[in-house]
C-alpha cells in the first residue's frame, strides 16, 4: 500500500489529512485518546502516496536536514506579554511583528467547544491572542494547514512533528 493505512502509532501530526489529494484521510481520536490518521474508504484512494512522503513518521531524515541550524535566546521588551505568554512571549512578538508586515500566523488556540487544541489561522494581532500559552495536549491542524494559501506568506507554529511534516507539504 502506498498510503498512510499501515502506519501504527504515529505522531498525529494530521499532515496526511492536509495532502490528500482525495480528501479520505480523516484525523480521529484513538482508544488512547491521541490524534491517528483514518482511510474513509480505502477503494477512493489511488495510492498516489502524497499522504506517505509528507509524513514525518515515515521518514528517518529531518525535511530540513540539508540546512544549517542556529540557536538564540529572547523574550518579548513587554512585561505583560511575559506574564501572559509562556516562552518568554516571544512566540507572539514574532507572529505579531510579521503579522504587522504582511503575513498570516498559524497559531494554535484551545477550542472549547470542540474540547481540543487547535491550529487556525490568524489575519490580526487580535486573532493571534488566542494562541497565548502553551497547549500540553495534540493538537488538531488538518482544517488550517488545508486552508493555506500557498500565495502569500505565513508563520506556522507547531511540535516538532507538525513542522517537519509541513515542510514536507510546502
Amino acid at each position: 500500500m502506498n498510503n498512510i493505512s499501515d502506519i501504527k502509532n504515529c505522531y498525529g501530526c494530521g499532515v496526511c489529512a492536509a495532502a490528500c489529494p482525495r480528501n479520505i484521510i480523516q484525523i480521529r481520536l484513538n482508544k488512547k485518546g491521541f490524534y491517528e490518521p483514518y482511510i474513509k474508504d480505502s477503494n477512493k484512494c489511488t495510492q498516489c502516496g502524497l499522504c506517505r512522503d509528507v509524513c514525518a513518521y515515515s521518514h528517518k531524515e529531518l525535511a530540513l536536514e540539508s540546512t544549517s541550524i542556529h540557536a538564540w535566546a529572547s523574550w518579548s521588551d513587554d512585561e505583560e506579554v511575559r506574564k501572559k505568554c509562556s516562552s518568554g512571549g516571544i512566540g507572539f512578538e514574532i507572529g505579531r511583528q510579521l503579522l504587522q508586515e504582511g503575513y498570516n500566523v498559524v497559531g494554535c488556540r484551545y477550542d472549547i467547544t470542540n474540547q481540543r487544541a487547535e491550529h487556525y489561522i490568524a489575519t490580526t494581532v487580535e486573532e493571534l491572542i488566542p494562541s497565548i500559552g502553551s497547549k500540553y495536549i495534540q493538537s488538531y491542524t488538518t482544517e488550517a494547514f488545508k486552508n493555506i494559501d500557498r500565495k502569500k506568506k505565513y508563520l506556522v507554529t507547531g511540535t516538532p512533528c507538525q513542522i517537519d511534516s509541513f515542510r514536507r507539504l510546502i
